[in-house]
């Protein structure tokens, strides 16, 4: 694993768990290595974030706390172009909608700093 998986993988969990649960209450199995293309799906949705507040971590952690059409877009785009099938690709969606919004501050900034580390 790389550096930023590791920092990573407890927000990479929390989704997981939720994919898993939504996607359990219609009979379909998510692969637990899914959670690699949860991490990077999460990091890439925090580079765009950056990269529209201009590389600022607070404006990028404050918008991140409300999902609008357009993040939501961009959140699908990146599940379905991650995922095996169109299937799978709703369940992470879901996941990372219902759970985004539900980090911490502090999960919020693991994940913003992590990216700003890494830019």
């Amino acid at each position: 694993m790389t550096h930023i998986e590791d920092k990573l993988m407890p927000l990479g969990s929390k989704v997981l768990q939720e994919t898993q649960r939504y996607a359990k209450s219609e009979r379909y199995s998510i692969d637990p290595l899914t959670i690699i293309t949860i991490i990077q799906l999460l990091y890439k949705l925090a580079q765009i974030l950056m990269s529209w507040w201009s590389n600022r971590t607070d404006r990028a952690i404050n918008s991140s706390k409300k999902l609008n059409w357009m993040k939501k877009f961009v959140i699908w785009r990146y599940a379905r172009a991650g995922a095996r099938n169109r299937k799978e690709a709703k369940y992470i969606y879901g996941g990372l909608v219902n759970t985004i919004p539900k980090f911490t501050d502090s999960d919020r900034k693991i994940l913003f700093n992590t990216v700003d580390e890494n830019l």
